[in-house]
């Protein structure tokens, strides 16, 4: 990767602190939620969709991240500032606005998870009823592929 500022390329003095800058952005309280069962911090992630061994586990997996993702929430985020005085004073009218308009995001919040939850349940429901209808059809094939003679179990 090369960076060039000012026409001048300087990809050794500004990409020699990526590593570490990256590790400090990744320790920061209001950093994204790492996804992942190696993180511990929810059972699934899209790559983890990747390593299914078939469809029937594809779908599982599937349905196991929707479950863990329906949930959505409005959390605090650090607000940058410029130096000085200035920018002092504007970081503090965005967290004003911030406290503002929390509560409607809240709300807003509420409402789609509400949904998301009763669609995720439809769906499993769903998942559930096909799995029966194919118990069941699996049992009837079963029954019709014995010899007229055979007694059942």
């Amino acid at each position: 990767m090369k960076v060039t500022v000012a026409g001048k390329e300087r990809s050794e003095e500004l990409c020699a602190g990526f590593p570490s800058r990256m590790a400090e952005m990744a320790a920061h309280p209001t950093a994204p939620y790492k996804v992942g069962p190696e993180q511990g911090r929810l059972p699934a992630s899209a790559l983890w969709l990747a390593t299914a061994a078939n469809e029937r586990e594809f779908l599982d997996r599937l349905i196991s991240i929707s479950r863990t993702g329906v949930g959505v929430g409005a959390i605090d985020f650090y607000i940058p500032r410029k130096p000085g005085l200035a920018g002092a004073a504007m970081a503090a009218i965005r967290r004003m606005f911030w406290k503002l308009l929390k509560f409607q995001q809240d709300e807003f919040a509420f409402h789609q998870t509400a949904v998301n939850m009763q669609l995720v349940s439809i769906i499993e429901l769903l998942r559930e009823e096909h799995r029966r209808d194919i118990a069941r059809l699996e049992a009837k094939q079963a029954g019709e592929t014995r010899s007229p003679g055979e007694k059942t179990a």
